[in-house]
């Protein structure tokens, strides 16, 4: 599921992490990650989103931003969950559906959500920047520096 060019990126950027996860490893991993959504009310989570958990659930990169400086992102679930409250809001600003948080990026700046269609943006009081298709390709876009698209309202 881990392209070459995202094992390339982590290699740029000191990143390690087991790319070879058993069955039994996934399955146990696939049962917290529900468990820690449906505790907080969420339910029919997106397949690639749990797919992506299964590697990255609790964990941190630092990372070189645009800007040539040390930024971090995280993917920390009982972090980034406690946004809930303000899911319906973002939703009707941004005209976005279903959306999910699932990590934070620029030393908790901004939420990392995820939309019913596997869009992944970054959201931050009236600014949105969408990242990726799904969340393996917004990972690659972030460590690359590239946002596909920006929206202030």
């Amino acid at each position: 599921m881990i392209s070459n060019e995202l094992k390339k990126l982590f290699h740029k950027h000191g990143i390690s992490l087991n790319y070879n996860l058993d069955s039994d490893l996934i399955s146990n991993k696939k049962s917290v990650i529900l468990k820690a959504y449906e505790k907080k009310g969420y339910y029919n989570i997106n397949e690639k989103l749990i797919n992506f958990l299964c590697y990255f659930n609790d964990l941190e990169f630092l990372f070189i931003n645009k800007f040539k400086k040390p930024d971090s992102i995280h993917f920390k679930l009982e972090r980034a969950l406690k946004i809930t409250y303000a899911i319906k809001t973002i939703e009707a600003d941004f005209d976005l559906k279903k959306i999910i948080p699932f990590g934070m990026l620029y030393r908790e700046h901004m939420e990392l959500i995820i939309d019913e269609k596997d869009k992944v943006y970054a959201t931050m009081d009236n600014l949105l920047i969408h990242f990726g298709n799904d969340p393996f390709d917004a990972l690659k876009n972030i460590l690359n520096n590239v946002e596909l698209d920006r929206i202030e309202i």
